[in-house]
This record gives C-alpha cells, structure tokens and sequence, in this order.
C-alpha cells in the first residue's frame, strides 16, 4: 500500500486555529465601519417643505446609538422621544420598513432599505477581510 505524506500540515493546522481565533476582529470592523456610514446617512434631513412652519430641533439627528452587541452583533437604534414616545419609526420606519407617516413618506429615506443597500457591498467588505488575513496567516 502507497504511503502518503503531507508536508506542512501541523503549520497548516496551527495557522488555521490562529485564523479562527482572530476572524471575528476584521469582520467585526468591516461591519461596524459599514454600520457607521448608514448612521451618517440616516442623520441627513431632507430640504425642509416649502410651507413649513414646523422650526427643526435636530433631536432625531442627535438620538442615534451604533453600538457592540457581542461578538459580531451590533444594535442601531435611534432613541428620539417625543411627547414621551418614540417616534422613528415614524420617521423613518419600523424594522420592516413599514409604519412610516404620511408626512415622511417619500422624503424621509426608509431606514430598512438603507441596512438592505449595504448588505452586499458589506458582503464584498466582509469576504476582503477574510481574505487579508489568510493572507497574513499564510492560507
């Protein structure tokens, strides 16, 4: 029976445990920078209505939270209140993109098809990462 022998295989083995243990960081950073720039674009106001009277208080601006929520897991949230309610969902939509109000249709951006743009860009973020460092590993 032929013998076969594997070359490299304890440093292929130990460079894909030290692949696995430091995979998270990059893919963690590739989603949070996307993550970031949907935050920022969410922050823009649309022009104001040519009739209105309603003066801005930049509140929803400000009420925005990135944050980590373990391992590869974030939360957006937008905690604005409003006569002690929360109202973005009204701006800019509920987590299904529904429940917008009639004022903010069709000016206000719809804050689920914004998560939804990103997804493949981040994607292509996410796979480049992955592969930079099984580059850097050796892999």
């Amino acid at each position: 029976m032929p013998k076969v022998t594997v070359k490299g295989l304890p440093d292929t083995i130990e460079g894909l445990r030290k692949f696995k243990q430091e995979l998270h960081t990059p893919v963690e950073n590739a989603i949070g920078k996307r993550l970031e720039s949907v935050v920022k674009d969410a922050q823009n106001y649309p022009p104001p209505l040519p009739s209105q009277k309603y003066k801005r208080t930049y509140t929803f601006r400000g009420s925005w939270a990135l944050r980590k929520n373990g391992m590869m897991s974030f939360i957006v949230q937008n905690t604005a209140i409003q006569k002690g309610r929360y109202y973005a969902h009204y701006v800019m939509g509920d987590g299904d993109g529904k429940g917008q109000a009639k004022i903010h249709k069709g000016r206000w951006r719809v804050f689920r098809k914004d998560i939804e743009k990103t997804l493949a860009p981040l994607m292509k973020d996410i796979d480049l990462s992955i592969q930079n460092l099984a580059s850097k590993k050796g892999l």
